[in-house]
């Protein structure tokens, strides 16, 4: 006899949070589980919201980033991100600056 299959487990792996307003993408929150980071998940979901965020009618994205996080700076970059600036003591549990950077949509260009 076969019995009830238990609950699948579920777990969140990665999330990102944003938000168009007024022609820009401001991109809140990125984040992926230790143990599944380095498979291309931030990526991934990175384009599909910025995709998504252009077909709103977004022509810049903007965020924040700890220049602590070589990781996230090596995303950012290699998807065309351009550091614009710096926020002091952004980060309030370590008093770390943050970088401000941005993506500029070319006219006519689709992510």
């Amino acid at each position: 006899m076969i019995g009830p299959r238990p609950p699948l487990r579920r777990q969140v792996w990665a999330y990102l949070i944003y938000w168009v307003v007024a022609e820009e993408m401001h991109i809140l929150n990125l984040a992926v589980h230790p143990q599944r980071r380095r498979r291309g998940l931030a990526r991934r979901l990175l384009i599909q919201a910025m995709t998504h965020a252009r077909t709103l009618g977004a022509q810049v994205a903007w965020l924040e980033v700890r220049p602590s996080n070589q990781p996230a700076l090596n995303l950012y970059y290699s998807l065309g991100f351009q550091e614009m600036g710096r926020r002091p003591r952004y980060y309030e549990d370590t008093q770390e600056d943050a970088l401000l950077l941005a993506y500029y949509w070319e006219e006519g260009e689709e992510e």
